[in-house]
């Protein structure tokens, strides 16, 4: 048996929006690596940005020490830029189009590629985007809302993700993550968009 209830799905992005990780897998497997981590290091979350660095790699170490099957988790590891991405809307700009909704279509096209590079880890688990929530938090809730994902507050699969988006953003690999560079694929996007509505 199979469905949405007995998979989760994280996405979280490092600070800056450079790299977006995405963290999709059975429920019961999530959940125990997180339980796993959580208890060998004495946390009760993780939260990148509240642990000390040394604390940092060891949850990062603790994730390549577990090494969890494909066929239990799966992780993506997205390179965004999503600051470049804004930097090119705003200085594209036509006459007084709002910076807010010039935004909105930086969000609307990084929603739809990261939807679009991990559909085939959803369809592992035998689920589609439109059939899930999405663990966030408040940094990524608004790009997967505007490309039509449902989303919900940040659980053990979105705590997942942090781990591995801070860990990519500073240079340290994990070999079960799958890396993906949609830079380019985003920015060819966005200038399609920005010209449609002409903006």
């Amino acid at each position: 048996m199979s469905g949405p209830a007995l998979v989760r799905i994280g996405v979280d992005s490092s600070y800056d929006g450079q790299y977006f990780a995405v963290v999709v897998g059975w429920q019961t497997d999530v959940d125990r690596l997180h339980r796993r981590i959580c208890t060998n290091l004495g946390l009760s979350v993780i939260h990148m940005r509240q642990l000390a660095g040394k604390v940092k790699r060891a949850v990062v170490e603790e994730i390549r020490q577990a090494n969890p099957s494909p066929s239990s988790i799966q992780i993506h590891c997205l390179r965004i830029e999503k600051q470049l991405h804004r930097k090119l809307v705003l200085h594209k700009r036509q006459g007084y189009a709002p910076t807010g909704k010039l935004y909105d279509s930086v969000d609307y096209c990084i929603g739809l590629e990261i939807t679009h590079a991990t559909s085939d880890s959803l369809i592992f688990f035998q689920v589609r985007w439109h059939d899930i929530r999405a663990e966030v938090d408040n940094d990524t809730e608004r790009i997967l809302e505007m490309a039509g994902v449902a989303v919900e507050p940040a659980g053990p699969a979105h705590q997942l993700a942090d781990a591995v988006a801070w860990s990519n953003h500073n240079d340290i690999s994990l070999p079960i993550v799958r890396h993906n560079d949609l830079t380019s694929v985003i920015d060819s996007r966005l200038r399609k968009r920005l010209k449609r509505l002409n903006i």
